[in-house]
């Protein structure tokens, strides 16, 4: 999983054609911020999210929050490994969740 490099500016995009048909709304980009970060979205909803980033400076401040959470849990955290139980409970739960999504 790879970082998400950070928006240049809370204005990087302002006046760019792209900017104008934004579909990101501030609450989905807040949901979304770590899925963002951990590199875990699609290219088009990556474009999304940057240019909302671009053009909004309190969802701009959020990420920048997030990713420096990040930032000091791995650095926190870095040699530690996760309980067996949990990494159990988690990928029985992510089985679930593929085999709800394609019925």
């Amino acid at each position: 999983m790879s970082e998400q490099e950070p928006p240049a500016s809370a204005d990087g995009l302002r006046g760019h054609p792209a900017a104008a048909v934004t579909v990101t709304d501030c609450s989905e980009t807040v949901m979304r911020i770590f899925e963002f970060l951990d590199g875990e979205m699609s290219p088009e909803d990556c474009r999304r999210m940057q240019t909302h980033l671009d053009e909004c400076g309190p969802c701009l401040r959020e990420y920048h929050v997030d990713q420096a959470l990040k930032m000091v849990v791995k650095r926190s955290c870095g040699c530690e490994t996760a309980p067996v139980e949990l990494r159990t409970t988690i990928l029985r739960r992510l089985t679930m969740v593929r085999i709800e999504t394609s019925d």
